[in-house]
């Protein structure tokens, strides 16, 4: 019986002019994820501007009542000086109120509020003047919204939250003569 005859396995040939598969490769892994990308992003900039013209409108109207989930803030524009009003779901949280930012701090009213560090919130039919504005991740606002909401909001991709301090009012001080002999005569009574 004869020896069986072993043939050289043949080598496999890479193809690398633009036709072979190195090119289809390329695309695959280089341009069309970029592609893909490019269309996620356009698409997210016109969900956001058809929020801004059309739906941000049509909310501003139920906004601030009692029987809304929405909240007003009245800003200034850092660079025009105008006043806008823009629709939010606010909750309170200690000394003020908590605001989920699902487009994160980039959006004009929240870059409008941190430079001017104060606005004005129309919540549940009443106004309130808020100061100091801070920047939270979920783990702050644990308080305000209920386990459901933040699991709501973390799958939804939200990740930064505003809270807004209640402005304090202070009493204010009058320095006149008649009010300085008015309080020493007030003492001296006593």
């Amino acid at each position: 019986m004869a020896a069986p005859v072993s043939y050289p396995m043949k080598q496999r040939r890479e193809h690398t002019s633009s036709k072979g598969g190195e090119y289809w490769r390329g695309m695959f892994y280089g341009v069309l994820p970029l592609a893909v990308v490019a269309a996620i992003i356009s698409m997210a900039l016109r969900f956001i501007r058809f929020n801004k013209h059309t739906l941000n409108p049509t909310t501003l109207k139920s906004a601030g009542h009692r029987t809304s989930i929405y909240a007003a803030v009245k800003h200034v524009g850092r660079r025009s000086g105008r006043i806008y009003t823009t629709p939010v779901v606010a909750k309170p949280l200690g000394d003020g109120f908590v605001i989920p930012l699902p487009y994160e701090a980039s959006v004009d009213w929240c870059r409008n509020v941190l430079e001017a560090s104060t606005c004005t919130l129309l919540w549940n039919e009443q106004e309130y003047i808020m100061e100091r504005p801070e920047m939270l991740s979920l783990s702050g606002t644990m308080k305000a919204f209920t386990p459901l909401t933040r699991l709501l909001y973390a799958v939804g991709g939200v990740k930064q939250y505003l809270w807004l301090h209640q402005r304090k009012e202070v009493a204010e001080t009058v320095s006149t003569p008649e009010a300085a002999s008015l309080s020493t005569s007030a003492l001296s009574a006593q």
